[in-house]
């Protein structure tokens, strides 16, 4: 009982969370609901909920198509991942959240 009260506890904490952040890019389908969000300069957090089963892959790219970080995340639950870009110079890059067929992207730059 009481694991089922915090599990529920955490998901409603992370819920409220992923509708608190604003100017964030939103994807949502069956079993899989995502957020990318800029806090700060060089702050970037990655919200997902998946249900579904397959990976959600996480990239961080350049102008130039580079990749300069990727993840691949396999938990079945609600995650939120901080990026801190403060070692990535100055420039444009694009966080994308990858889930079967579904792709959510949002631009970031770095001054």
């Amino acid at each position: 009982m009481k694991n089922l009260m915090s599990t529920l506890l955490v998901t409603i904490a992370l819920l409220v969370g992923f509708s608190a952040f604003a100017g964030g890019n939103e994807v949502e389908s069956v079993g899989f609901k995502a957020g990318i969000y800029t806090h700060a300069q060089k702050v970037v957090s990655v919200h997902f909920d998946r249900q579904a089963a397959g990976a959600v892959v996480i990239v961080i790219k350049n102008t130039k198509g580079e990749v300069m970080f990727s993840e691949s995340v396999k938990y079945h639950k609600l995650v939120v991942k901080k990026y801190d870009l403060a070692a990535l110079p100055a420039g444009e890059y694009k966080v994308e959240v990858r889930h079967a067929d579904k792709l959510i992207s949002q631009e970031v730059v770095l001054k």
